[in-house]
């Protein structure tokens, strides 16, 4: 137990330097001060910067450029291993590789990052001094501000853009992005994919001559994505270089240049259609070679071309399909024969949804979902043994779902059942509700960044936490952990390997193993493809067929649709409207109405409108799912209209997912907010030595009320953090109790327990001051109010600029300490099963 709290402890350190680390590249750029970084080099490194303004006629160029990092053993090994790349102003690169290949390793050198260990020459050319922008994975590593339009506001006030330019631009880029509207919505309220799309436009607003794309769009739906592949190149027009990381080759643009890495070095450096057919038809495919996954369309055009069906180039993007299947099959007037089968209507009222699960005892009972307004008659349900896809755009809230079903957020009106078992039940005697120890583990569940649930210094602690919950012998434990190993493709060599020494793919792949470890009969997966390589999405694919294969169900999400919907046996479609309603269907059904999806709110993904009709061309719906068997299905068809007795017609009718309306976000009052940060500041000194200045409690209960009072009126949305202040107190009256029978030899001494509970309880208000201080300022409000203070002459000096930036960070700080802590509270109920 002390060994695991060790840990916990240590990784929450870990973790924040990672935070910050990952702020810092984020942010450094925005600031511009080179010396920001160089401070924090070695001497001795070989690595080699030009100082020179920016020129656009020189190239940005990495010169025999090696990176080498220390292993658990504190033995150096290569990350990079002479590289030699150069980029030009206003050229597109993309640059791709498997996990682990060194390809962001690349993107960070390239963006004018300071990385330990390097050796070799960078010259900056058109570049300049100042480091570049990077959009990362994860947005919430990146956000400095409290709202979208903030972020952009604080990006240009540092570069110095003019106030007069900064509303017009803030306008543009957010209307790009799709935020207009939600310009002044916290990040709390938008989802994941909104605020990616903030993060780019806080990227891209500052206009800079290079900005790098760290896999930005891996967790994002067709419609985000595109639209964050259209800012992009509308950033390239204007001149910008763009460096576009991604495992999504689907993005790739024709007569583009890809770089591939692998074991870190570059193996492919060429145009983006060779990358994806190789040189003719026939010969090995790049792609391939680098063991990365061909998109289904690409790989489809490939088969083709390989049958002599393309004289030139084969299709690359959805534009060069167009027409194609025409050219393939038969006339548009047999195609006229075709009529599409009529959809059912959505029903206002909902159903209850019952997800049968089955238990380790090899039960059938399931999950049941009641308390939807307005039930209907009629059920679905998901069979033991099937895999349940959900599909909607970003926002839409297919995490929301999961997460409700694993327990991770408050059911709001919501009864959910595992079998016989209530995931929430009442409590007897303080009320509320609380968790179902049994119900707990009958899941085991993977997040949308699984990587952030790691915390232990080897991958066995990692399986073992998993295990732990079903109490297995240990030949049981060493059979599920060498099974999850190999479900990831490792074996026991990995076992002692520290997770916070790997790379970002492989980190991903230790908890993916956590969650294939536990023996629970339902597994709940949120986007595991996310940055994998195609080997990875592979192995995934596997794991789960096996799964299914052992009667064990999977309820996954994920955007990666030409991977997911062939695994599939039901489909979820998740609308993004008010109500939150779903479809469900089966992938067959969603082969013959493509146009559900575009009713949802999402965009049609080219390869299933290329499916589609292919199926309305005669081509058998068994045949559509792998590319070689539409090929040759394709090549073989004479002219036969599709066999409209097989067409798939019926659906079940859509059904409320939740009928909560969507939920206003709790700001401080506008009281607090129209208050100068300073004032502020000065009124939470004064009332935090006041009230660490009392000795009794009648001092102190008069400075309750005052605390409470200020947090009423300023509408402090305390519940944000109330698990926070509840372990709080916990560990409070915890420690006061012990106390309170230690000074008494064994009795009671009330005294000494309200002496050590006096001192938490002046702590507790004194952090509920703070807490209300973290909402009432944003760090964009107080740094403007720190210029106006210590500006001279309207100017304000590099010194207090760095005091700014070191207090400003501070601040925003406090938020993500509390987050990492609701971080480490969400691990211990998904994979411990550990109730609140």
């Amino acid at each position: 137990m002390m060994k695991s709290l060790s840990n916990l402890l240590l990784n929450v350190n870990l973790n924040d330097v990672e935070w910050l680390t990952n702020r810092i590249v984020a942010w450094e750029w925005r600031i511009g001060k080179r010396e920001f970084f160089m401070a924090m080099e070695r001497p001795g490194i070989g690595l080699a910067l030009d100082g020179e303004q920016t020129n656009l006629q020189r190239p940005l160029v990495l010169s025999h450029v090696s990176v080498y990092a220390a292993d658990e053993l504190g033995t150096a090994i290569p990350r990079l291993e002479e590289v030699e790349l150069s980029l030009h102003a206003g050229e597109w690169l993309y640059l791709v590789g498997v996990n682990g290949s060194g390809k962001s390793t690349v993107a960070r050198l390239l963006a004018g990052l300071y990385m330990e260990g390097t050796t070799g020459s960078i010259e900056r050319g058109f570049a300049g001094d100042r480091s570049s922008p990077v959009v990362l994975q994860y947005p919430e590593a990146q956000l400095f501000g409290e709202t979208p339009l903030e972020e952009l506001q604080f990006a240009m006030e540092w570069q110095g853009i003019p106030p007069e330019k900064m509303a017009r631009r803030a306008g543009e880029k957010l209307a790009a992005a799709g935020l207009a509207g939600k310009e002044n919505m916290t990040w709390d309220s938008l989802s994941g994919g909104e605020k990616q799309l903030a993060a780019t436009a806080a990227a891209v607003v500052c206009e800079a001559p290079l900005i790098v794309f760290d896999e930005a769009s891996s967790m994002l739906d067709e419609l985000h994505r595109e639209k964050v592949l259209r800012m992009a190149e509308s950033l390239q027009r204007g001149g910008a270089a763009i460096v576009w990381v991604t495992q999504r080759l689907e993005e790739l643009s024709p007569d583009k240049r890809v770089v591939a890495m692998e074991a870190g070095r570059v193996v492919y450096d060429g145009e983006s259609r060779k990358f994806l057919f190789g040189e003719s038809a026939g010969s090995p495919s790049p792609c391939a070679s680098c063991g990365l996954r061909l998109p289904y369309l690409s790989h489809l055009a490939m088969e083709l071309w390989d049958r002599g069906v393309w004289k030139g180039k084969p299709p690359m993007i959805a534009e060069e399909w167009s027409g194609a299947l025409e050219r393939l099959t038969f006339s548009a007037d047999d195609r006229n024969l075709m009529k599409e089968c009529p959809v059912n209507e959505p029903e206002k009222t909902g159903v209850s949804i019952k997800i049968p699960l089955r238990e380790i005892a090899s039960s059938r009972d399931g999950i049941s979902v009641g308390g939807i307004s307005g039930i209907a008659p009629g059920t679905l349900r998901l069979e033991p043994g099937t895999l349940t896809l959900m599909m909607g755009s970003n926002g839409a809230g297919k995490t929301t779902f999961l997460e409700k079903l694993a327990g991770l957020r408050e059911p709001e009106g919501l009864r959910i059942a595992y079998g016989n078992e209530p995931l929430w039940t009442k409590r007897r005697w303080i009320g509320g509700n609380k968790l179902n120890a049994r119900a707990l583990r009958s899941y085991s569940y993977a997040s949308q960044s699984p990587e952030h649930s790691l915390f232990a210094r080897t991958v066995r602690e990692e399986l073992g936490y998993s295990l732990r919950p079903y109490k297995p012998d240990v030949r049981f434990e060493q059979q599920r952990m060498d099974d999850a190993l190999s479900a990831v493709g490792w074996d026991r060599s990995w076992m002692e390997r520290d997770p916070y020494q790997m790379s970002g793919g492989e980190r991903r792949r230790t908890a993916l193993a956590s969650a294939f470890a536990s023996p629970a009969g339902w597994l709940l997966l949120d986007e595991p493809t996310a940055g994998l390589d195609g080997a990875g999405h592979e192995l995934i694919a596997r794991q789960m067929l096996a799964m299914k294969g052992e009667g064990r169900g999977i309820v996954l999400v994920s955007h990666d649709s030409d991977w997911a919907l062939p695994l599939a046996d039901r489909v979820l479609i998740v609308h993004a409207d008010r109500d939150r309603t779903i479809r469900a269907c089966s992938r067959d059904e969603l082969i013959a109405h493509p146009h559900w999806l575009e009713a949802a709110g999402m965009t049609i993904p080219a390869w299933l409108e290329i499916a589609h009709e292919a199926w309305r061309s005669g081509v058998a719906i068994d045949r559509l799912w792998q590319p070689r068997d539409l090929a040759a299905s394709l090549t073989g068809l004479k002219g036969r209209q599709s066999d409209l007795a097989h067409e798939p017609c019926q659906s079940e009718n859509d059904a409320p997912l939740s009928s909560n309306s969507s939920a206003e976000v709790e700001t401080a009052s506008r009281l607090l907010i129209r208050m100068d940060p300073r004032s502020l500041w000065l009124g939470y000194v004064l009332l935090s030595i006041g009230l660490f200045s009392q000795s009794d409690w009648l001092g102190l209960g008069i400075g309750a009320v005052v605390v409470l009072s200020i947090l009423l009126i300023g509408h402090i949305p305390v519940w944000k953090w109330r698990w926070t202040l509840i372990n709080f107190a916990y560990f409070a009256v915890f420690m006061s109790v012990i106390a309170g029978f230690s000074s008494g030899m064994g009795n009671w001494d009330g005294g000494a327990f309200k002496e050590t509970l006096f001192p938490f309880t002046r702590t507790m208000l004194v952090l509920l001051l703070g807490l209300g201080m973290t909402a009432a300022i944003t760090p964009l409000r107080l740094r403007r109010s720190l210029e106006q203070l210590l500006s001279r002459k309207g100017r304000t000096i590099p010194i207090a600029q760095r005091f700014i930036l070191t207090l400003t960070l501070t601040i925003r700080f406090v938020p993500v300490l509390l987050k990492e802590w609701n971080r480490y509270r969400r691990l211990m109920l998904a994979r411990g099963k550990k109730r609140r």
